[in-house]
């Protein structure tokens, strides 16, 4: 196997083994949902309580949630566009026969747009502080 930085040069290089390299890094964040997806249906551990009755080790599922947590991580990085953060956009009609637009970016900031019915916009607080979605 060749070293990490012959790796890294030859991306820098050669355009096409940039490109196949770029399409395994897409199909790894493809088996890291996979993976997501085993993890969640693994059969929990259980704790025996007495005769015949046990319950659900709190721990097992604490480590599948980290399991899963790390996988998805790992996707968004492997395949942003795909896995990544997204930037989301809602709508909601007003009682005054509005259009309220809010479109919220990835940190949490919002920027509120409101436009009436002859296309009238009024920007409401323009940039909003970094409050968490609703």
């Amino acid at each position: 196997m060749p070293h990490i930085d012959t790796v890294r040069q030859w991306l820098i290089d050669k355009k096409e083994f940039s490109a196949h390299y770029a399409h395994a890094r897409e199909l790894q964040a493809d088996v890291c949902a996979d993976n997501i997806y085993a993890i969640a249906n693994e059969k929990p551990e259980r704790i025996p309580i007495s005769e015949g009755v046990s319950r659900i080790d709190p721990a097992h599922v604490n480590d599948k949630r980290l399991r899963c947590d790390a996988e998805k991580w790992r996707a968004s990085k492997l395949a942003p566009k795909k896995y990544g953060d997204r930037v989301g956009q809602e709508e909601s009609n007003r009682p005054d026969n509005r259009l309220e637009v809010v479109i919220r970016g990835v940190a949490g900031s919002q920027v509120g747009i409101v436009v009436s019915e002859n296309n009238e916009k009024e920007v409401e607080g323009a940039v909003l502080s970094q409050s968490q979605p609703p």
